[in-house]
């Protein structure tokens, strides 16, 4: 049997190696600053290896320190999670993500979550922007930024446009060709740089007729909507107009479908991914965006 190394020791040098201080560990675990160093300095005689590098009042870590941090923060992590496990008997999560994605697909998904699981709410906080990464906000987030120091990532999708149009106009069987797109309008999202469509005919190396009929909206959950009501093509993301097609509101043209760059992330904080209630709306949410 391997010999394991002191605990406590093990949970001091977690605490140094998050804070980057002696002291702010100190405060946390209420014991001594002297304590602190005492407990790091049987570790590193543990391991016979020097875990930190201290520069005046700074402390860097090691290479062997790294290595030892890394392996160290989602065993932590973990028993955090363990440590609250009596909130899965009630509790509440809030999930922040942008109207695009929260109206229809999202707000179908977390019913039938609260369906699954009466004992946890699920309050979804709309953004109009990026979500606000902080606990004040929500716990967990869907966003499209990255590496965000201190959370966990887990990516969902890589974002598609696809042409959409009310049943109304055409039926499920109908195809509309390239050339026929000046028979119709195209309801046109403007963006930072191009619009949807602008983005979507360049991917394919096309340009839209000079006589083409445009409308133009500020937002996809406003393209989408005209649509809807039969005033044209829009361009919809693919995940997010599933829910559409599947209730018969939109149907797809047989246009091929166009990347935007995007990808949507699930993320919470490191430190509280392996809570009960957490975890499981994390793991619903992955499961329906794979199964879809």
């Amino acid at each position: 049997m391997h010999r394991l190394p002191p605990l406590r020791a093990i949970q001091v040098f977690d605490s140094v190696a998050r804070n980057q201080s002696f002291s702010i560990a100190a405060s946390q675990l209420a014991i001594t600053q002297g304590a602190v160093s005492k407990q790091v300095k049987l570790l590193e005689e543990f391991y016979a290896e020097k875990l930190f590098i201290r520069c005046g009042t700074n402390i860097e870590l090691t290479k062997k320190g790294t290595w030892l941090a890394y392996q160290l923060t989602p065993i932590f992590d973990q028993l955090n999670g363990i440590c609250n496990f009596n909130s899965i008997s009630r509790g509440k999560i809030r999930i922040a993500t942008y109207p695009s994605l929260s109206l229809g697909y999202l707000t179908y998904e977390i019913e039938q979550f609260n369906s699954a699981h009466p004992n946890i709410d699920v309050e979804i906080i709309l953004a109009i922007n990026h979500p606000t990464m902080c606990d004040e906000i929500a716990d967990l987030f869907i966003t499209t930024e990255e590496s965000i120091d201190g959370y966990h990532y887990q990516q969902l999708f890589q974002e598609r446009l696809i042409p959409v149009i009310s049943p109304k106009i055409i039926n499920d069987t109908t195809i509309i060709k390239i050339k026929d797109l000046t028979g119709y309008t195209l309801l046109v999202t403007n963006g930072k740089e191009n619009s949807d469509w602008q983005l979507w005919f360049n991917h394919h190396n096309l340009k839209p007729a000079i006589y083409q009929k445009m409308n133009m909206f500020s937002d996809a959950l406003l393209s989408t909507r005209a649509a809807e009501l039969g005033n044209g093509i829009a361009l919809s993301c693919e995940v997010t107009a599933h829910r559409d097609i599947i209730d018969g509101r939109l149907c797809k043209v047989g246009l091929p479908s166009a990347p935007t760059g995007r990808r949507y992330f699930l993320c919470c904080k490191n430190r509280r991914r392996y809570e009960p209630n957490i975890k499981l709306l994390s793991d619903w949410i992955n499961k329906k965006f794979i199964n879809d």
